[in-house]
């Protein structure tokens, strides 16, 4: 059975630090919306509108969505980082425990919002 360990919460809140950390401490893999965002910068160009960012955010997450219904199958665990909507992410996590039986925890990043202005 897949888990999977959601690592979400806003933008510089810590996430990739946290996910990186507990990947290599662990030797588990991740999945990071950010890395996929930044190949379809790599390979369409950068988006010019704020739009456009929006819909390359959403075709990573359905990328890392696709992914992991294709590990459901297999008894492993690995990390999913994004800054996912609490909408979202359950409702794409919730069709995945629904459909494929995949386990789900979810570890939410936060920090005061002086600490995120001045890391963002």
């Amino acid at each position: 059975m897949l888990r999977v360990v959601v690592v979400q919460g806003p933008p510089a809140s810590g996430k990739t630090t946290l996910v990186r950390k507990l990947a290599a401490d662990t030797g588990l893999g991740f999945l990071s919306k950010d890395s996929i965002k930044e190949l379809f910068y790599d390979t369409l160009g950068t988006p010019v509108t704020r739009d456009e960012s929006i819909a390359y955010g959403r075709a990573s997450i359905q990328g890392m969505v696709h992914m992991l219904e294709n590990l459901a199958g297999f008894d492993r665990t690995v990390f999913y980082e994004a800054a996912l909507h609490p909408e979202v992410a359950s409702e794409e996590m919730g069709r995945l425990v629904r459909e494929y039986g995949i386990r789900v925890m979810q570890i939410y990043c936060y920090a005061s919002a002086e600490e995120l202005l001045y890391r963002f």
